[in-house]
């Protein structure tokens, strides 16, 4: 019998590479013989949830350019912690991405792992955190620079980033969890795009890395925004289908008496679309979203009063003979009920009143849910609601308003025509 084949594969399957192990051969029951390589990412501390989606989009950009360069690394999913604008902390920490969206549907267009699934065949380590901050100059230096700087650490350069040194390896707050152990670090100064990003991580100094962890990844900024590649991978990001079938269930009671009919629909690759069968412009309702919280605090000149939005609101309803209206909202319950008191005061008492809707009243859409819905689940059915609306009123500077618009451009719904209303 020739034995020489079975001797040559044991000799490549011990000796294949993976930089995870200081001495350069694989762990063969972690599952890197096949020497995957990772990308891991953080985003700062306080942003909230459209940002953090924004600057995945970032990071997806960068694999897929790593892609093109023959580098296969998958993106692990950090998973979500509680944000500024969910009030509610228990069950807030630590979930993965498949409680707000349809992960297989993202991984058709981007090469992504859950944290957990990651957890699940590899050493729960990374090799290199790498720390992006700016320039000094950039923010006086008018010239874009699009370029790096890599270079060592210094316990300032840790510390100030929320890092030290323990023993053999690195400390810090983690998305990810303290569970990681973090081997070695380098600073990057850095100002450009995934594109640079995806450069610096092919270049000789990083290129040997297995696992690298990108901290302050909203630093790094989209190649191209609005590019088809830009919208496959927004559009890869749908949402998770048991948010929009409880939100189409509220909708189906919102427009209980209408000869409107809408429809869930699940296409080929994974969309979840509400179809209006019997009109072309959206459910016959006003959707508002009214951000109060700390925009009302810190953006007094871009917010308005609760009297003014409510007179803007009634002037859309009564220009357009519509009487249903849904807010999505912050508020406070004060706030809320003086919404509610200044709508019924300087409505017309003609024919019929208009009629209030707000998601987290009705309780018993929830029933058939596992666990109580978190805020940031609210906050997506909020979104989906407002979508489906023939009206859609909000404020600009606000980044529900810019995802809701986003929804109809990149023609997740079949919705032809839209009527957008700016509060001021």
């Amino acid at each position: 019998m020739n034995i020489l084949p079975y001797i040559s594969y044991l000799f490549i399957v011990l000796t294949k590479p993976c930089h995870a192990q200081d001495d350069g051969f694989c762990l063969i029951d972690k599952g890197c013989l096949l020497n995957q390589t990772f990308l891991f990412y953080q985003v700062h501390d306080g942003e909230g949830f459209n940002l953090h989606r924004d600057v995945f989009m970032r990071m997806a950009e960068t694999v897929l350019h790593l892609k093109e360069n023959g580098d296969q690394r998958k993106l692990v999913l950090p998973p979500w912690n509680r944000l500024p604008h969910w009030t509610a902390s228990e069950n807030n920490t630590r979930l993965p991405w498949n409680t707000f969206f349809n992960v297989e549907n993202m991984k058709k267009v981007v090469p992504v792992i859950e944290f957990q699934d990651f957890l699940g065949s590899n050493t729960p380590s990374i090799d290199l955190l790498l720390i992006l901050n700016f320039f000094p100059d950039s923010l006086e230096d008018s010239d874009f620079r699009d370029d790096y700087l890599i270079n060592e650490c210094s316990n300032q350069d840790l510390e100030e980033n929320g890092f030290h040194e323990e023993g053999s390896s690195i400390r810090g707050f983690l998305s990810y969890g303290s569970g990681l152990i973090i081997h070695k670090a380098k600073c990057m100064l850095f100002e450009g795009t995934s594109n640079t990003l995806s450069r610096a991580i092919s270049s000789g100094l990083l290129k040997s890395y297995h696992s690298i962890m990108v901290l302050n990844a909203e630093v790094v900024l989209h190649e191209n925004y609005g590019s088809v590649q830009f919208w496959e991978i927004r559009r890869s990001m749908t949402l998770s289908h048991q948010l929009v079938s409880i939100a189409n269930n509220f909708l189906k009671r919102l427009t209980y008496n209408e000869e409107e009919e809408i429809e869930e629909v699940i296409t080929a690759d994974g969309e979840a679309k509400t179809i209006n069968n019997n009109k072309k412009n959206g459910l016959r309702f006003v959707g508002v979203h009214l951000r109060r919280g700390d925009f009302a605090r810190y953006r007094v000149k871009n917010v308005p009063s609760i009297e003014c939005a409510a007179e803007q609101i009634i002037a859309v309803l009564k220009s357009n003979q519509i009487k249903r209206l849904f807010v999505a909202t912050d508020a406070t319950r004060q706030e809320i009920n003086s919404l509610l008191e200044y709508l019924k005061s300087n409505n017309d008492s003609d024919k019929t009143s208009i009629q209030v809707y707000f998601f987290a009243e009705i309780s018993s859409l929830e029933s058939h849910f596992s666990s109580k819905l978190l805020d940031g689940q609210k906050a997506i059915i909020d979104q989906w609601i407002c979508a489906q609306a023939s009206i859609f009123i909000g404020r600009y500077f606000t980044r529900h308003f810019k995802s809701t618009i986003s929804k109809y451009i990149s023609s997740v719904f079949d919705v032809n025509i839209i009527q957008l209303n700016i509060l001021c």
